[in-house]
């Protein structure tokens, strides 16, 4: 399993990366079969982000926040969930192009990479 090998802060990271660039492809994507594929990597390398999140997270926070703190990045999650989609569709709507709604749509995916770059904390699993 990549995590217990390279880390839980590089699992992150890798999946965040791939993430970043099925978004490019799939802002790239002129033909159907490639647009498809781009949407089966983001999908996969997005649920590679959610699995390395649930494990690097938790152990940021003291034992008595966990839950708290997990519930606020859950909830984040949510959010983004829940507007994503709608602003890509006003952003689309309004006329911006796919290429201009992919990158804008990037933008917390970067942060998140440049952010977890300089988190120096490398979790252990304590048994």
């Amino acid at each position: 399993m990549p995590i217990e090998t390279i880390g839980r802060r590089r699992t992150l990271v890798a999946f965040l990366c791939a993430s970043a660039a099925g978004c490019l492809l799939f802002a790239l994507a002129e033909q159907p079969a490639w647009i498809a594929t781009a949407l089966l990597a983001m999908s996969f390398a997005l649920l590679g982000t959610w699995g390395g999140l649930y494990a690097y997270t938790p152990e940021l926070y003291p034992t008595g926040l966990r839950a708290t703190g997990m519930g606020v990045v859950m909830s984040a999650g949510r959010l983004g969930s829940t507007f994503g989609p709608a602003a890509a569709g006003y952003l689309l709507g309004a006329g911006h192009s796919r290429m201009a709604v992919c990158a804008m749509l990037a933008v917390p995916v970067l942060l998140s990479i440049v952010s977890l770059c300089k988190v120096p904390l490398e979790p252990v699993a304590k048994e």
